[in-house]
């Protein structure tokens, strides 16, 4: 095996690119919201650089550390013992396998404790009922889901009238805390076409019937949807990814390959916008580490562990095994550090995918699968005989997940 040194490790947070101007739907927000949207832009993107910075020991929120040093700089000091990670490239995975290993409490060691609703959550849930008969709309409250800062989450029985079925809605309110919640608000707009977003639903358009009421209760309806301290949401009987992983994690299963598929391409269609991503890919660099969680069953291992080079004589000790990165188009691709490399350990997994997800998860924006390829593999995956036979088994374990697997 070669023994000539890698590519260098990347240091620093790369440029923002100027937004778009040219497109109709971003003409249509005013300066103020696309200001806001670049820094939370910013934030996503650089969600890497911001670790080898030492900016925070949350993994999923780095940027929330109201401590954190200004971006571009070290820590000062290594206090209380917690290790720093010093931006170099390690080519040891068992020091990245003890990390993630150590991590598997997020979804196999959560109790069911948590589902317990402090007293405050069930006043901010009756305020929200009470709020929402006083304009005229006959709701029942079902369930505490969630409290916390924000406010309350809470599902609701709603009759549209007239004799019309009932519909289940989420309800997140903050009417106790008096907070607004008008940039949650505006987001879920902006996506409300967005076919794997959970939609924004409108009380005067969507759920209560309008068809011969009144023009008083089409104004109180009207109230509720321009009440920026409430957003509401339908409701998603099979629960949220996260909901799902739990659920897997406690089974013991693996996710089958074609559901894997199939998964990743959901999230795949997330990504609507055409335009060149210059910077890091948010919403592939969030796709990879989604479906590395549902593989693995485990959260990402924290220090990151960028592994690599990958596809370079210096990285031939990571596989038993010669080991070539592709593209769709059978090209081999640049060598690249991944933060996907626990994957490899996954037997079971696709090949295919495996490769595929272990790009999306290169450290560096450039070394990922653009959105043109991602595109054709799903193309290609979509043309196969098999791909929606329904003898295959999918639908059957699907059902067996949702239905079967422990309450969380």
């Amino acid at each position: 095996m070669a023994s000539g040194p890698g590519p260098a490790a990347p240091r620093g947070a790369p440029q923002q690119p100027p937004i778009p101007a040219n497109d109709r739907a971003i003409a249509q927000l005013g300066p103020e919201y696309m200001q806001e949207f670049r820094e939370v832009q910013a934030v996503s993107n650089n969600f890497f650089a911001y670790h080898r910075l030492g900016l925070s020991f949350d993994p999923r929120k780095p940027w929330e550390d109201p401590n954190r040093p200004p971006p571009g700089t070290r820590p000062r000091n290594n206090a209380g013992g917690q290790h720093f990670w010093d931006g170099q490239y390690s080519t040891d995975p068992l020091l990245a396998l003890d990390r993630q290993v150590r991590q598997r409490w997020l979804f196999r060691d959560l109790r069911r404790g948590g589902k317990r609703s402090s007293e405050d959550a069930n006043r901010g849930a009756r305020a929200t009922r009470r709020y929402l008969r006083g304009q005229g709309c006959d709701v029942s409250l079902l369930q505490v889901l969630g409290f916390g800062g924000n406010g309350v989450a809470s599902l609701f029985d709603v009759n549209p009238g007239r004799g019309r079925v009932r519909k289940k809605v989420v309800v997140k309110a903050s009417l106790r805390s008096g907070q607004s919640m008008a940039d949650e608000r505006g987001y879920n707009r902006i996506l409300k076409r967005a076919r794997y977003i959970i939609q924004m639903l409108d009380w005067t358009r969507e759920l209560m019937d309008t068809d011969g009421a009144s023009d008083e209760a089409k104004d109180r309806w009207e109230q509720i949807d321009e009440n920026e301290e409430l957003l509401t949401l339908e409701y998603m009987k099979n629960g949220d990814v996260w909901g799902f992983l739990k659920k897997v994690a406690l089974t013991g299963e693996k996710i089958p390959n074609k559901i894997l598929w199939k998964i990743f391409f959901c999230l795949l269609i997330g990504d609507f916008d055409n335009y060149k991503h210059q910077s890091v890919p948010r919403f592939k660099t969030m796709m990879g580490k989604c479906m590395h969680m549902m593989i693995t069953q485990a959260g990402p291992p924290y220090p990151p562990a960028a592994m690599g080079p990958m596809n370079h004589p210096a990285g031939d000790g990571l596989f038993t095994r010669p080991t070539v990165f592709t593209n769709f188009w059978k090209i081999a691709v640049n060598p690249f550090y991944t933060h996907g490399y626990l994957l490899v350990a996954e037997n079971t997994l696709d090949q295919e995918l495996k490769g595929l997800l272990m790009r999306c998860l290169a450290d560096l924006p450039a070394d990922r699968p653009s959105l043109a390829e991602l595109e054709a593999w799903m193309w290609a995956k979509e043309a196969e005989r098999d791909w929606n036979d329904p003898n295959d088994g999918t639908r059957e374990w699907c059902d067996r997940i949702f239905r079967d697997a422990p309450n969380l």
